[in-house]
């Protein structure tokens, strides 16, 4: 069992390993953590945390409150993979949770048990470096040559292939309403590619852009794609204009080697300085620092917990972060609170003569923010009914 105690924003321990992580990510319904090592094993852990009623103190003896003390207990371990076990991630119910290694191999296993549902030993000819899954048994596998596939895995079924990027895919992320993935590639392009016609619908021009792209995101309800960059940039592009970015987010004094959505305006970026950041991308700008791991230790991956409640990081040693998020909620509803307090003076001063004004849309509440977030990331339309 590992515990640890997070303090304000910051975590002041780690789920120790026994090798290095390649890659990670939260099971969609439960406090489960799947975790993919170098050495190709798969492991899984069931985390919990509690408030413990003493107040910790920092060096300087004042009072930081309540600790939140998280333990991580194993519940699975196998050895998945021959190789490295880069990539991984759950499928939208969780059922299943697929695995991909450097030599190729993709595997599917029981979300819950962590047993072998099926193996596919050369999925691809060359490595897997990414996974994402679209819908219960499908999954968009991105390779070391460029290539990308999508997979029927448990049938063991490749659906077809888009082998246009010259280099190795980097990041994926999924527009389900028009059934789009999105990729960056080592080529030094941001790719849109059509799963249904397996094609690239749109590409950005490499010789407009020295600049490599790391880790991309969709977001504002599909309309916008959000991509980390070698220079430390974030770069924000409207969906269906790559080549044209209206946004560039800057703060990051290193390359920005991860992205995670907390919600359709605010990113968590794990940064090659070592230190993990909250941003929003309207109005943009770098709204938190989360935690840091060390000055030599870049975040390869950052993924968020089902609740949004915590934060997940991995980077160059045998370690996984924990971090909590719940500060960003809690400062999300003292802004609201503000803005309420705002709107009442407003309407206030409305009704003392201001006829013909425009009515004012209700915001939500961050209770209906956290559900509306967590069915956008479960739930995906059915994406072979319109063929």
């Amino acid at each position: 069992m590992n515990q640890f105690a997070v303090t304000g924003q910051s975590v002041t321990s780690k789920i120790t390993l026994r090798h290095q992580p390649m890659d990670l990510d939260f099971h969609p319904g439960s406090e489960v953590l799947a975790v993919g090592m170098v050495n190709g094993a798969l492991q899984m852990y069931r985390y919990s945390n509690a408030v413990s009623d003493e107040e910790e103190e920092d060096v300087g003896g004042q009072a930081l409150g309540a600790s939140i003390y998280y333990k991580a207990d194993q519940v699975a371990s196998k050895r998945a993979h021959k190789a490295s076990c880069r990539a991984l991630c759950f499928s939208g119910d969780g059922t299943s949770l697929f695995s991909g290694s450097a030599d190729g191999g993709l595997r599917v296993t029981d979300g819950a048990t962590g047993k072998k549902i099926v193996g596919i030993s050369k999925a691809c000819e060359n490595g897997i470096s990414r996974l994402l899954a679209i819908k219960e048994n499908l999954v968009v596998s991105g390779e070391d040559d460029g290539c990308i596939k999508l997979w029927d895995a448990r049938q063991r079924h490749c659906c077809g292939e888009i082998p246009d990027l010259d280099d190795f895919v980097s990041d994926m992320a999924y527009k389900a309403s028009v059934h789009s993935l999105v990729a960056s590639s080592g080529d030094l392009t941001i790719t849109i590619n059509d799963l249904r016609k397996f094609k690239c619908i749109e590409s950005s021009n490499p010789e407009n852009c020295c600049d490599e792209p790391l880790c991309v995101e969709v977001m504002d309800g599909g309309m916008k794609i959000v991509a980390g960059l070698q220079s430390g940039r974030v770069t924000v592009y409207p969906w269906g204009n790559i080549n044209f970015a209206n946004e560039v987010l800057k703060g990051h004094p290193d390359s920005v080697d991860a992205i995670a959505k907390y919600d359709e305006e605010t990113i968590i970026t794990g940064c090659g300085d070592g230190v993990i950041r909250a941003a929003k991308i309207a109005p943009k700008g770098i709204v938190a620092t989360i935690g840091q791991h060390g000055e030599d230790d870049s975040i390869s991956r950052v993924a968020i917990g089902h609740d949004f409640s915590v934060l997940g990081s991995i980077g160059n040693d045998d370690a996984v972060r924990l971090w909590d998020l719940t500060f960003l909620e809690k400062s999300a509803k003292e802004k609201e609170a503000q803005q309420e307090d705002s709107d009442e003076n407003d309407e206030d001063s409305d009704s003392d003569g201001g006829k013909g004004k425009k009515k004012r849309r209700r915001r939500l509440t961050s209770k209906e923010r956290k559900r509306k977030r967590k069915a956008e990331k479960i739930a995906v339309p059915s994406f072979f009914s319109d063929l």
